[in-house]
């Protein structure tokens, strides 16, 4: 007959209230493997007499074990996972904003899901604003996670001012974090994005994508994730505002230009002060 595993009669001990179950081996997975031998007829005789214990305590305590396991065990629907997935692929950028998604067949291929399973999950995300079904042409994505999508919702309920006076209290915040905390690697993203930002644009929704991108690249820097998430919201429901805001301003391009370089540099060499100075002249363009 073969001897049972240490980490079996410590379980048992545990039970028994004279020992410990190990810290490192102490798994769900293998208590409850463990649990289930020991309630086995042919070794509940050895652990009760290896563990000092009562036959009919230690049998109890150890379904009492398996059935607190399996209560805490969160098992997600599959539908529910292939949902997170896809959101995760979108958030990504592998389906950007304003696209359509691959077909059903197609993503049955890729999920390797059934039909139902997967309109579960595209259900699910149309609910939550983050698809669109259009009958007869596809499904296309409406906004990159269910966060956006839901304060997209909750914009639409306020004003204009009200979002614009978040915005700025945010920008201010987000610079000053940045600036403190920004990475080679951060500086790295910035520069590229304000490369990009600097450079000749054919319209001026390019212009504004360019802009956006720069902010966003700095937001990142600030990591500080649920600003980040806030920050990057509120940027998007606003692009048709500030486009229009920069297309009516009087202030010409190369002085708009030439903030956007002192507020690049301020982060640069992590001048806080400077950085949110240029940020609030920036904000009343």
């Amino acid at each position: 007959m073969k001897s049972l595993p240490l980490f079996c009669i410590r379980l048992a001990e545990s039970i028994c209230g004279q020992g410990e179950v190990e810290k490192n081996n102490g798994s769900e997975q293998r208590i409850k493997r463990n649990c289930k031998k020991i309630i086995s007829s042919d070794s509940l005789f050895r652990v009760c007499a290896m563990a000092k214990g009562n036959k009919s305590e230690i049998k109890r305590g150890a379904i009492r074990k398996i059935t607190m396991i399996n209560k805490t065990v969160k098992r997600y629907p599959l539908s529910k996972q292939v949902a997170d997935k896809l959101e995760q692929m979108i958030e990504t950028g592998e389906y950007q904003v304003g696209k359509r998604i691959p077909t059903e067949t197609e993503l049955m291929e890729i999920f390797q899901v059934s039909r139902n399973t997967l309109r579960e999950a595209i259900r699910a995300l149309t609910s939550a604003g983050v698809l669109e079904v259009k009958q007869g042409d596809g499904t296309y994505v409406r906004s990159n996670n269910r966060f956006n999508a839901n304060m997209s919702m909750k914009y639409a309920q306020v004003s204009l001012e009200d979002i614009r006076e978040t915005r700025n209290s945010l920008e201010l915040t987000i610079v000053k974090l940045a600036s403190r905390r920004r990475t080679d690697e951060d500086m790295e993203l910035i520069t590229d994005k304000y490369l990009k930002r600097q450079g000749l644009k054919q319209d001026e929704k390019e212009n504004t994508m360019a802009d956006m991108e720069f902010h966003l690249a700095i937001a990142n820097a600030c990591h500080n994730q649920i600003l980040i998430d806030l920050y990057q919201s509120i940027a998007s429901y606003l692009e048709n505002h500030i486009a229009a805001r920069q297309a009516e301003t009087d202030m010409d391009c190369a002085e708009i230009d030439a903030l956007h370089e002192k507020l690049y540099l301020a982060v640069r060499d992590q001048k806080e002060n400077i950085a949110v100075a240029c940020a609030r002249n920036i904000l009343k363009i």
